[in-house]
């Protein structure tokens, strides 16, 4: 048990107990993701108290899921469903896990559906594969190629700058698209925080 206390109290996680709110997301290209848009819209998780925290992995969420709210911290978990992928019993088992975690008793759960709720996204790819979706295919590659290349990075260092992820969707509002999953997702955030200011 102490040992695997140990492996999953990262720095992030760490910071986490500081925090009025977390958002959990399995890792660093997620949190870029989520961080960068938000600042878009003018969300500063960090001035607002909440945390944002790369979990390494999906199979340590429920572990940390369960810590925060053993501290009666509220936790935002956003997780890929995995259900496309080989080894399905345990993305299914694990998607289960999280859900039972992050929802109200009596929601009976889909474990495969791609979903937004209050608490809780899960999709059924990574949340730049969403961000490519929302935004399309073209806009999403021209526009985080030109982001990327102004602060001199290559592709996946890229993904993992939230400044780059402001550029790419400043960029791609020029040609009036939205991150509108993401934002749907900041949203609810934010509406966790207000929450607990109301509290």
């Amino acid at each position: 048990m102490l040992a695997t206390l140990h492996t999953i109290m990262t720095t992030d996680v760490k910071a986490g107990f500081f925090a009025d709110t977390v958002v959990l997301v399995e890792g660093t290209k997620d949190k870029a993701a989520i961080a960068g848009v938000a600042s878009t819209i003018d969300v500063d998780f960090q001035q607002c108290g909440t945390a944002v925290i790369a979990c390494d992995g999906k199979d340590n969420m429920p572990k940390i899921i369960a810590i925060f709210q053993a501290l009666r911290v509220p936790v935002y978990a956003i997780w890929d469903n995995d259900c496309g992928e080989s080894n399905v019993p345990k993305n299914v088992k694990l998607n289960e896990t999280l859900l039972k975690l992050c929802q109200k008793e009596g929601d009976s759960p889909n474990l495969c559906q791609e979903r937004v709720e209050g608490t809780f996204a899960c999709f059924n790819n990574e949340l730049h594969d969403t961000l490519s979706a929302d935004l399309g295919a073209d806009v999403y590659k021209t526009c985080f190629n030109n982001a990327r290349k102004n602060f001199g990075l290559g592709q996946e260092k890229g993904k993992t700058h939230p400044q780059v992820i402001k550029k790419l969707c400043t960029l791609a509002e020029q040609q009036d698209k939205r991150a509108s999953t993401l934002i749907s997702i900041i949203e609810r955030i934010t509406a966790l925080q207000d929450e607990l200011v109301k509290s």
